[in-house]
């Protein structure tokens, strides 16, 4: 039968004081063959004798006891260390998956994190965008009048400047709102090959549009490239927010 740790210590416990008594009676049997032995305190042969045989077996006794209890003693310390280490060798996985988990909820949060809050260039997308010197002459540049929109258009406003790129500033109206980056110009058919679209993408999905469908700026050049940033793109938990039971969605 398997004992628990508090079950081993307790044996431990009890078998202790029986080797001390045990060591004891070793001691008391080797005074004893001494007496009889090297001393006159008994004159008696036949007395010594006696003494000597008792004390001989008191120390054969003791030293069975000994042997007994210690045998006894390091089996139940065997088992208590087995159980211990049992113990610390699953607090040390279950630390280990806790690390895991830590580490993993870390990455979702920081994900999560990175979802909802503003979008910024890294240095990657900076540079990417400094490929289209020589390439790109000029563009033309809105956003929506919003504080998220303002602060990542700066950010590539200057990128562009940077790489060399005219930029033409085109106030969005007040009101106007839309998300994502988009890029719309007037000739459509080769702005999958545009390096200015390959740029814009690797900063997030780019959409495009035909300059004369987009929304309306007053002073646009229809056949200037823009480019347009609004607000970051929507995520919903749920295919479609509920609106209440007379306004569906397919």
């Amino acid at each position: 039968m398997m004992l628990d740790k508090i079950a081993l210590a307790s044996l431990i416990e009890r078998w202790g004081p029986i080797e001390d008594a045990s060591t004891a009676v070793v001691l008391l049997g080797v005074i004893g063959e001494l007496i009889a032995e090297l001393t006159p305190v008994i004159r008696s042969e036949r007395s010594k004798k006696r003494l000597a045989v008792i004390s001989t077996l008191a120390v054969i006794i003791g030293i069975a006891g000994e042997l007994f209890t210690q045998h006894r003693l390091s089996a139940y310390n065997g088992e208590l260390i087995a159980l211990v280490n049992n113990d610390a060798a699953k607090a040390n996985e279950r630390a280990e998956e806790l690390t895991k988990e830590s580490a993993q909820l870390s990455l979702d949060l920081a994900k999560e994190r990175e979802k909802t809050s503003p979008r910024h260039l890294t240095k990657e997308q900076f540079n990417a965008i400094q490929r289209l010197r020589g390439k790109v002459q000029v563009v033309g540049v809105t956003w929506e009048a919003a504080t998220e929109p303002s602060v990542f258009a700066a950010q590539i406003l200057t990128a562009l400047q940077t790489a060399g790129i005219s930029v033409n500033i085109y106030p969005a109206p007040l009101g106007q709102v839309w998300t994502g980056i988009w890029v719309a110009q007037k000739d459509m058919s080769d702005i999958k090959d545009s390096p200015l679209l390959t740029a814009l993408d690797n900063i997030e999905p780019v959409s495009i549009s035909r300059s004369d469908k987009f929304f309306l700026i007053p002073g646009v050049p229809t056949d200037l490239p823009l480019i347009a940033i609004g607000e970051r793109t929507l995520t919903f938990a749920e295919k479609y927010p509920y609106f209440g039971p007379y306004i569906q969605r397919k």
